[in-house]
């Protein structure tokens, strides 16, 4: 991919999706000063770099892209859409401070990072206690990940979880009528 396309101070947009397009997004792509990144449905590989300030939709997901997703959201702190789905990204969905950011911007309406191979702890579980602090946010999913669950309440009694589990949880809500519409919120599968 050409640096001089990928990383222009373009101020827009930058919509490269649904083509062909192989290798790595050179790193300063990721920290340009654009609106959108919109990269999905090729067949990049690489890190994915931390996202400058101003960007405010990043669409990069079926591709295989790596990369520490707490380290790509640390700066951006007018994200309000990402779609990072489909990947191979790695580490906490929020470290590093990125949802203290999240937090007090207000700004991130959508989160979506289903097929990737991110994790939380048993103190700092991501789908009850951070999503949750994030006011604006209106729709995500985060299914098939690696995250940690505690214990799991089946039908009413409390029972703990052994070996690896699988957290599917996706939220959207409908603004309009101010009704949230959970699928497979805490549907929990032993594996």
């Amino acid at each position: 991919l050409s640096a001089r396309v990928m990383c222009a101070e373009a101020g827009g947009h930058l919509d490269l999706r649904d083509n062909a397009l192989m290798g790595a997004v050179p790193a300063c792509a990721w920290s340009a000063p654009r609106a959108a990144l919109l990269l999905s449905r090729n067949m990049l590989s690489g890190s994915v770099g931390a996202l400058g300030p101003r960007v405010r939709r990043v669409l990069i997901a079926h591709n295989m892209l790596e990369g520490d997703f707490g380290a790509v959201l640390a700066g951006a702190k007018d994200l309000e859409v990402l779609d990072a789905s489909h990947n191979r990204l790695t580490g906490e969905l929020f470290s590093g401070g990125a949802l203290t950011a999240l937090i007090e911007s207000g700004n991130l309406r959508e989160l979506h990072v289903a097929r990737n191979a991110l994790t939380d702890t048993a103190d700092r579980p991501v789908v009850h206690a951070a999503l949750s602090q994030i006011a604006s946010l209106r729709a995500y999913d985060i299914s098939g990940n690696n995250f940690v669950v505690a214990a799991a309440r089946t039908r009413g009694s409390s029972a703990s979880v052994s070996g690896p589990t699988a957290v599917h949880a996706a939220l959207h809500l409908d603004v309009k009528d101010r009704k949230s519409t959970r699928l497979n919120s805490s549907h929990l599968c032993n594996l």
